[in-house]
């Protein structure tokens, strides 16, 4: 079925209650609490975390659940080694990290002192994971991770603990409080704060680095008003802003060539941007008018796939244009006539875009 109305169109399948390009991820969740959905490298599965921590497996193409993480021997937070083959984890039985070989299956190390609450980065070279303690950032030495050693550690400006660590290379951490609105950038060789900043006006929401680590997408607001502001990894400055409905998530997609931004509580919806300028790309997606929670959002490595957290089922989101291409082909089994495509792209000449198909009449 394809449904048009002013600059958008959108293709259904009857027997679908969801957009062909999403599928919905049910969680083990109340309702007051949001299930976020978490994409490890490696894995071919993706995991929901629940009310309690509690990590399940999904199957990405129908949504259906594989079961608990491991058996459910850990719980969240939870983040891969960037080669896959090895996870840090809380554990669920008791307040600890550990590593797990993705491999064996097998637990092979703890980070002793490390509490299970604990914010997780993994270096992208693999060789280093750092963990907050209190507002103190523990560097560890895990080029052998069944032997775990402490590297170093940086005091973090603020008075809690950062909601957010993301390495923008070996070289700076980027740490981001919620509560205090502070972002810090932490030089990791010389073991000291690079810079820091108290994002304006609004409460900050997520944070995000660009795929090349040099930009960091700040998401702020209430429930009336919001920005997304861009700012200089290497030194805090101010880029560009914009004013949005309301506050939510944010993430990079598409190589980085994309953000997605979603609205929150008030409509609640994700809407796609270029990340160069700001600018809206295409229509909302949409999400149910009850259960959104507003962020965090989760985005695989390739920038394929992203979900929101939400209370209940997050939905998965297929924003690979070559995979709607696709999706688009399959439900409607031909390709357009020359009047349709006279129609809907007056200004582009014909083109078979199913090669399956033969050429509309």
């Amino acid at each position: 079925m394809l449904i048009s109305g002013g600059p958008s169109a959108e293709i259904w399948s009857i027997d679908r209650s969801l957009l062909p390009i999403s599928v919905a991820l049910p969680a083990p969740s109340g309702d007051d609490h949001p299930s976020n959905t978490l994409f490890l490298s490696g894995r071919d599965d993706i995991v929901t975390a629940g009310t309690h921590g509690e990590l399940l497996r999904h199957n990405p193409a129908t949504g259906r659940t594989l079961g608990p993480l491991f058996g459910g021997v850990m719980s969240s937070p939870v983040v891969a080694s960037p080669n896959g083959r090895f996870l840090a984890a809380a554990s669920s039985y008791s307040d600890a990290v550990e590593i797990w070989d993705e491999t064996s299956g097998r637990r092979i190390s703890k980070l002793p002192g490390v509490p299970g609450n604990t914010s997780l980065a993994w270096s992208p070279t693999g060789h280093e994971l750092a963990t907050d303690i209190g507002q103190t950032l523990r560097l560890w030495d895990v080029s052998d991770p069944s032997r775990p050693r402490t590297k170093a550690t940086v005091n973090i400006q603020g008075t809690t603990r950062p909601d957010y660590l993301l390495y923008a290379d070996d070289h700076v951490i980027v740490a981001a409080t919620t509560g205090s609105k502070l972002i810090t950038a932490i030089d990791v060789p010389a073991r000291r704060v690079k810079w820091s900043l108290i994002v304006p006006e609004f409460a900050l929401h997520q944070v995000a680095l660009s795929p090349d680590g040099k930009t960091i997408a700040v998401d702020s607001g209430d429930t009336s008003n919001g920005h997304v502001t861009l700012y200089d990894a290497g030194d805090g400055k101010r880029r560009q802003s914009v004013s949005l409905q309301s506050f939510g998530g944010i993430e990079y997609l598409h190589h980085g060539e994309w953000l997605v931004v979603s609205t929150g509580d008030t409509e609640p919806a994700a809407q796609l941007y270029d990340a160069a300028t700001l600018d809206p790309i295409g229509v909302p997606f949409s999400y149910p008018a009850t259960g959104s929670s507003g962020d965090p959002i989760g985005v695989n490595r390739a920038g394929t796939m992203f979900s929101e957290a939400e209370y209940g089922a997050p939905l998965l989101w297929d924003v690979n244009p070559t995979d709607w291409l696709t999706i688009a082909c399959r439900i409607a089994g031909r390709n357009l006539t020359h009047a349709e495509w006279h129609q809907y792209l007056p200004s582009r000449p014909y083109q078979i875009t199913c090669p399956q198909w033969p050429r509309g009449q």
